[in-house]
């Protein structure tokens, strides 16, 4: 795929990964020097672009549900009030320590794509900590992750019109629940970046809503951030949710995140270090961002062929004349290091159980003939 969008090798992604936390650095430094002076007055001709850009997002995202109040994205009044100072500080400095502390996941589009496809059959299960493949991260993917947006005045979901996700950030956080409770979970958040925006989000919406004075805009500020928070949101441990109670957009990323988090403890992703080059690591040295161990983690879609592990001996006692395709599916696996299989009571225990996504895979003889078969759903009555 030759494609401007693609950004291929873990390299771009550190990069990307350390620009997202060069924006929110600079945000808590000017917040500093803010908190210093004797009378606080906010100038927004100098106020940095990108505390000025998630200032608006959260006056536009002050449900707790993931709903959106798109009256108030230019309300001003709301925007510098104390209410929204405080939100927009707190998810800062979850942003800051997924940014500062988190891994760098490189993820190429095919694995992308894999991972999207099991996500379309992924049951709404509960996030457990032991999901985690590290407490706090970066997905930076190669092709961006497109998912349908909110109209920007009516605040209804347009299909259609194609928000690009370059990165998904989270890290470990307290969380709002619906009721009003607080329970440990994840804050993530979503970014993209100008170049995806103005192809794929500015492109459909001329398409759909044909605004073009808007659109000006639009380009002109996405020219000016260069990558930027698209939206944010937080996801409690062990709490059962459902489609009806969040957003499309919300249960979207959820069954992605869920099937990525679920993906990473199967051997079908081969996590393979990459090591920065030494251009790279003086770059994060001048800048004084952290690296940990000095690598990236890289998650590679094994494409190892099993069958003739499987069957490829004379002693293969199939009952099949012919070979054909199993379709992938999810199937519910044990984990003893997460407790016993069952509860005192009997009863199945889901924390020790996890849902592991089985690829497609040849079953049958394998000296006899392919049958391709085509999968009919009905829909009936």
């Amino acid at each position: 795929m030759s494609d401007s969008c693609m950004w291929s090798g873990p390299s771009r992604a550190l990069q990307f990964h350390l620009d997202l936390f060069g924006q929110v650095d600079n945000i808590f430094k000017y917040l500093e020097r803010l908190s210093k002076q004797d009378q606080v007055e906010v100038n927004t001709a100098t106020l940095p672009l990108h505390l000025l850009q998630r200032l608006r997002l959260m006056t536009a995202t002050t449900n707790t549900d993931g709903s959106t109040v798109v009256d108030a994205r230019d309300n001003q009044s709301i925007m510098f009030s104390k209410d929204n100072w405080d939100r927009t500080t707190h998810v800062l400095k979850s942003e800051y320590k997924a940014l500062n502390e988190g891994e760098t996941h490189y993820v190429s589009h095919a694995v992308q794509t894999s991972v999207l496809a099991a996500a379309e059959t992924l049951e709404p299960e509960p996030l457990f900590e032991t999901d985690l493949p590290c407490p706090t991260g970066v997905i930076v993917f190669e092709y961006p992750l497109m998912m349908d947006d909110l109209h920007p005045e009516t605040g209804e979901l347009v299909p259609g019109l194609h928000l690009p996700v370059r990165a998904i950030s989270w890290a470990q956080s307290n969380v709002v629940l619906p009721d009003g409770g607080i329970r440990q979970g994840i804050a993530y958040a979503l970014y993209t970046d100008a170049t995806a925006y103005e192809r794929f989000y500015c492109g459909t919406y001329r398409e759909i809503l044909g605004f073009d004075a808007e659109m000006e805009d639009l380009i002109e500020g996405g020219a000016q951030l260069r990558s930027w928070m698209t939206d944010t949101s937080g996801w409690a441990f062990g709490v059962p949710w459902d489609n009806d109670r969040y957003g499309e957009g919300v249960t979207f990323i959820r069954r992605f995140l869920l099937s990525y988090f679920r993906w990473c403890w199967q051997r079908i992703l081969v996590p393979t270090p990459h090591t920065p080059s030494r251009a790279e690591r003086k770059w994060v040295a001048r800048i004084k961002a952290p690296l940990q161990d000095g690598h990236i983690k890289v998650l590679r879609l094994r494409r190892e062929i099993e069958h003739e592990r499987k069957y490829g001996t004379s002693e293969y006692q199939g009952v099949y004349d012919h070979q054909f395709l199993v379709r992938g599916h999810w199937r519910r696996q044990w984990y003893k290091s997460l407790g016993p299989a069952k509860t005192d009571t009997g009863e199945f225990n889901p924390e020790s159980h996890r849902l592991v996504y089985v690829e497609p895979f040849v079953k049958g003889n394998p000296n006899g003939p392919m049958i391709l078969a085509h999968n009919v759903v009905a829909a009936v009555r």
